[in-house]
């Protein structure tokens, strides 16, 4: 009794201090913290049981955990059974919107049989072989590689005899256009993947090696005319029952089989439709069906048009998804309100290696979204690279874990670079992804984080102060010719991008990694200081990671930069241009006026850049400190800390999070999941006898501190220099 009269005392003490002070600060106690800014996500399967569990999910999520979107992801429910499903889904959302919560669908990238009018998608295999004396023959073909499911028809796309001159080569004049005299079947039906080209040619073709190109048609939305009509379908079939947000899981093309189940096998696939063609014809003014045959052979001596034909097959092929997902952004907000939600993430394997391009196009920095989006573990710099892609200030990164420490660690260190979590997933059981977040043992751990994330979403901080720009080209990524020893497995080239941007963060350099396409969209530019800019964050130097077949505006920025005094680093060579142009005497130039020429964390202090990784904490561009402790969350233990901040040492003791923005020396915004103390140059400017929950910032009234009490306990400041 004595201690809370004693808390009574200082309670009203403080508050006639306060009062004192007049427009000073002033203190305030709230139950709760209400979530602001940036949703709180979670993925919900719709499991096979779904129709009779949804109510008892439901009830647990609205009345137990504190997350407020969640979005239902067909895992067994049937999406094309409106009769039975829409209402369900508008009694869900009904109940929900009554708790203030939103509800949004996971829309699957293709569904069988695909609705009425939708174009297939096409992929292009080829194969090779011999005519007889008299022009006649038989070519295998194998449409090895796709993983979603078998072709539903095949038919000829082109078909070309020649003489050949070698690997990739033939005959300049020799080239013949025999598709007209080629016909294809299928000669196992339970193996349609599989099909023979028969020419029935004449004497004047007789013993010509024969290019055959076999079209395969899925049942999968085609990416440039199907995907649109695809996307406005299936948000048509459930656009009343009161959704609020729309979703893309690891949006796709066609699947190729995996890293892990490709062997020694060679993808040689490449995506075609007559809707693609056309934006070919539109873009380039060039025949497609020449660029196809280009990509595998050209004439002897010419191995600039191959080069130029794999850099616009790519290129065009990549902005397919671009396109899709822009309009999946477009009819989703038409549909569902200009608020809507728009997620989730459009990575696949999360590398840029294997397989990403050609089911991705690694176009995670171009898709249309609020919100930058990525998953499971991709790498730091890629997903600060991503943000400053975007205007948003948050990314979320779709998450999960068996182990739950391993999973709640990483959802509470992400937060000091401006990460949020879309927790994957509710009714994940039996498990298969990582634990059951709705799961009673699981529910307090969620909601902790979940609080933390709000308190950080009021306090609002700018992105990670990022000091070095990592820039790599697309280009180089996407061609491997005419290096044939760089030629993978997906017929693209392998280069270690990601792993050269994380060892820059692990020595200390807290890195930003985008590709050439930002460059080319106008996102990245120069400031009038000649330093590298996005979204109006000046980096300190550049690095540029391989530059073969760079556009004219990437060269021209680049040497801007260094005519400027810009300091860059490049890795590797550029011989050719995007068109096949030969400027190495170009790059030559370049060289000489580069501070290194390979790729070196030891020649990083030649960039002029300074080690800015903070220990346990980021740096932000707008001055911010926000610092993450797991195991203090955990056990409510404070921690210490110390960050310089100019001529600055702000410490004290935390537990789980903390943000903090001085300003000219005074601390002008505050948050935290449990602030014990915090100094100035060790004079202490707000010490509590226990952990206190609480966000606070300066304004035209002085500064406000809001503490979260949900006991009524009314801790008050033993110390309260802050204001």
């Amino acid at each position: 009794m004595r201690k809370n009269y004693a808390k009574g005392v200082l309670a009203g003490l403080f508050g006639l201090l306060a009062a004192a002070c007049g427009p000073r600060g002033a203190v305030e106690y709230v139950p709760q913290v209400g979530n602001v800014n940036y949703p709180e996500a979670a993925v919900w399967f719709a499991r096979g049981g779904f129709p009779q569990s949804w109510q008892g999910q439901l009830d647990t999520m609205l009345g137990q955990l504190e997350l407020d979107l969640y979005v239902l992801s067909p895992r067994g429910a049937n999406l094309a059974d409106t009769a039975a499903m829409n209402p369900i889904y508008r009694e869900i959302c009904r109940q929900a919107a009554a708790k203030g919560v939103r509800i949004g669908m996971h829309v699957p990238a293709g569904t069988n049989p695909l609705p009425e009018g939708v174009q297939r998608q096409q992929v292009i295999f080829d194969g090779t072989g011999r005519l007889d004396a008299d022009g006649k023959g038989k070519i295998r073909v194998d449409g090895w590689g796709i993983r979603n499911g078998k072709p539903v028809g095949a038919k000829i796309y082109k078909v070309y005899s020649y003489l050949s001159r070698g690997e990739g080569h033939y005959e300049a004049g020799s080239l013949r256009d025999i598709t007209d005299r080629a016909s294809v079947r299928t000669p196992d039906p339970a193996h349609p993947e599989l099909t023979e080209v028969t020419v029935d040619g004449n004497s004047f073709i007789g013993g010509r090696p024969v290019l055959a190109m076999v079209a395969y048609e899925y049942e999968y939305p085609d990416m440039f005319a199907g995907m649109p009509a695809y996307f406005g379908a299936i948000l048509d079939r459930f656009g009343d029952v009161g959704l609020t947000s729309a979703a893309l899981d690891e949006f796709t093309y066609l699947r190729t089989v995996p890293p892990w189940q490709i062997g020694e096998r060679q993808y040689r696939g490449r995506y075609y439709s007559p809707a693609m063609d056309s934006a070919f014809r539109a873009k380039y003014r060039t025949d497609m069906a020449g660029t196809m045959l280009a990509m595998r052979m050209v004439p002897e001596r010419q191995e600039q048009q191959r080069m130029q034909a794999v850099n616009r097959y790519m290129d065009l092929m990549r902005e397919g998804v671009v396109r899709a997902q822009a309009s999946f952004y477009d009819q989703a907000k038409a549909k569902l309100g200009k608020d809507a939600w728009i997620g989730w993430h459009d990575t696949y394997h999360n590398q840029l290696g294997g397989d990403e391009l050609w089911t991705t196009g690694a176009t995670w920095w171009s898709t249309r979204r609020d919100y930058p989006m990525t998953d499971e573990w991709t790498p730091l710099p890629t997903q600060i690279g991503m943000l400053y892609a975007y205007p948003s200030k948050v990314l979320y990164n779709m998450f999960y874990d068996p182990n739950d420490y391993i999973l709640y660690e990483k959802v509470l260190t992400d937060l000091r670079y401006g990460i949020r979590t879309g927790y994957h997933a509710i009714d994940d059981a039996p498990v298969q992804y990582g634990v059951d977040f709705k799961a009673p043992d699981q529910i307090p751990q969620v909601n902790r984080l979940v609080e933390a994330a709000r308190l950080l979403n009021r306090f609002d901080p700018g992105k990670p102060d990022a000091n070095v720009l990592v820039v790599f080209g697309t280009e180089a990524l996407c061609n491997w010719f005419p290096d044939t020893a760089q030629r993978t497995a997906y017929d693209v080239r392998k280069l270690a991008i990601e792993e050269k941007a994380v060892e820059l963060q692990q020595a200390g350099y807290l890195t930003a990694l985008v590709p050439t396409d930002l460059i080319t969209d106008g996102r990245l530019t120069l400031s009038r200081s000649n330093r590298p800019v996005l979204d109006g964050h000046e980096f300190d130097a550049m690095i540029f990671l391989y530059p073969e077949y760079s556009r004219p505006g990437t060269m021209e920025l680049m040497e801007r930069y260094m005519a400027g005094g810009g300091k860059l680093m490049i890795e590797g060579e550029m011989n050719y241009d995007f068109d096949g142009n030969y400027v190495k005497d170009r790059f030559g130039a370049w060289k000489k006026k580069a501070v290194a020429t390979e790729f070196s964390v030891e020649d990083m202090p030649k960039l002029g850049v300074r080690k800015n990784v903070l220990e346990g904490a980021s740096r932000n561009n707008d001055g911010s400190i926000v610092l993450t402790d797991y195991p203090s969350l955990c056990s409510g233990e404070p921690v210490a800390f110390s960050v310089e901040v100019g001529r600055d040492v702000f410490s004290g003791e935390y537990t789980g999070m903390l943000a903090f923005l001085p300003e000219r020396g005074e601390v002008v915004k505050l948050a935290s999941t449990g602030l014990r103390s915090l100094r100035k140059n060790g004079k202490e400017l707000l010490v509590f006898d226990a952990p206190v929950k609480l966000y606070g910032e300066e304004g035209d009234g002085g500064f406000r501190l809001t503490v979260v009490d949900p006991d009524g306990a009314k801790p008050v400041p033993a110390v309260n220099r802050l204001f």
